[in-house]
């Protein structure tokens, strides 16, 4: 519920360590005690984001929501810009969240690594239904694009 560059270090040979875990649950059990959601807008799944654009209660952590941010998270890794042209106002942030689709890389002007765009696309997807089925399907996913579009 909190995936975003800072807390992310990468160190020697690409090592990748998560920090924070304040805000984290173990998904398959529900809290005792229902506490607000954390993290930064531009890397929030679009159900919780319609829900708060809603007025509505927020959602609790799923893991396709993860996926999201996870694959919001490696795009603006990959491309140094997030996947939508956000608006910094928070209505129009959390309609663009549940609404706007992914900008191409082509439109970001990034036109290497052709196989892992469609990957990170289906991450994004704005229906949780259309993700990949778990994190360990985007990732094994992920890697055959990369793998694919270094020709091995």
């Amino acid at each position: 519920g909190d995936v975003h560059p800072r807390n992310v270090l990468i160190g020697n040979q690409h090592s990748i360590k998560i920090l924070d875990f304040g805000s984290a649950r173990i998904l398959e059990r529900q809290p005792r005690i229902e506490k607000g959601r954390s993290g930064v807008s531009f890397f929030l799944e679009p159900e919780f984001a319609a829900a708060v654009h809603r007025g509505g209660r927020a959602p609790l952590t799923t893991a396709k929501g993860e996926q999201y941010a996870l694959a919001a998270l490696i795009y603006f890794l990959l491309i140094g810009r997030h996947y939508v042209d956000f608006i910094v106002e928070k209505s129009a942030m959390l309609r663009q969240i549940a609404e706007d689709q992914m900008i191409s890389f082509s439109r970001q002007g990034f036109e290497t690594l052709p196989a892992v765009e469609p990957v990170l696309r289906k991450a994004l997807s704005k229906k949780p239904e259309d993700r990949f089925s778990s994190v360990e399907d985007f990732a094994s996913a992920w890697d055959h694009a990369g793998a694919a579009s270094r020709g091995i």
